[in-house]
């Protein structure tokens, strides 16, 4: 009977829980949600060139 009521108790709380993140974090996680910065492309010119090894046996 303990462990069932101990069971109860944290599904009460985890809803609880999820209700006043959802009321009062709610508006903090909206307003980070803004336009999102474009990401700029990789400067190619300061990249190496691409030299493709060859194994040699001994």
């Amino acid at each position: 009977m303990g462990l069932l009521r101990m069971v109860l108790g944290a599904v009460v709380v985890w809803f609880v829980w999820r209700m006043l993140d959802g009321m009062l974090g709610g508006r903090r996680r909206q307003a980070g949600q803004g336009p999102q910065p474009k990401r700029r492309k990789p400067d190619d010119e300061r990249l190496g060139e691409y030299v493709d090894y060859e194994e040699i046996e001994d």
